[in-house]
């Protein structure tokens, strides 16, 4: 578990760890490249536009928030998968995540805080407070 990880997130991380101890070098490595697939990655891509626009049915923003939890879980298996190929190679780590991880983590916590704006000038407080904390946290693990 990463000690810089957010304490909303070290109960999953605490949970993932066996999970990771079972993963070889190559799984690691496919857990640390794993991406959405285009259809997937659209339909997020469309969701967050709607949810800029303020045309999020109540349907759809369950799954938003759902499609949040799931990359948040995603990412916390795929710092713990970087870090054991940290451990095996330090120049991994430097190297890998850097050039692939941070741009999307950067545009992920763009999203997140123009999100949170709209939301609070909508004047739905709780929203955009759980959007400016995902845009936050994004953009903290992305310093990490």
């Amino acid at each position: 578990m990463a000690p810089s990880m957010d304490p909303a997130l070290q109960g999953l991380a605490t949970i993932l760890d066996p999970v990771v101890a079972c993963c070889t070098r190559e799984v690691a490595q496919r857990v640390v490249s794993l991406r959405a697939a285009p259809e997937v990655q659209a339909r997020l891509d469309l969701l967050v536009e709607q949810c800029h626009e303020g045309l999020l049915t109540a349907d759809e923003t369950a799954e938003y928030d759902a499609s949040i939890r799931a990359m948040e879980g995603l990412a916390v298996l795929q710092q713990q998968a970087c870090a054991l190929l940290a451990q095996a190679s330090p120049a991994y780590i430097r190297t890998r995540r850097r050039a692939a991880v941070l741009p999307e983590r950067l545009k992920l916590a763009r999203q997140y805080r123009d999100d949170a704006a709209y939301l609070l000038a909508a004047d739905r407080l709780a929203s955009a407070v759980s959007r400016a904390y995902y845009a936050a946290y994004v953009r903290r693990e992305s310093a990490v």
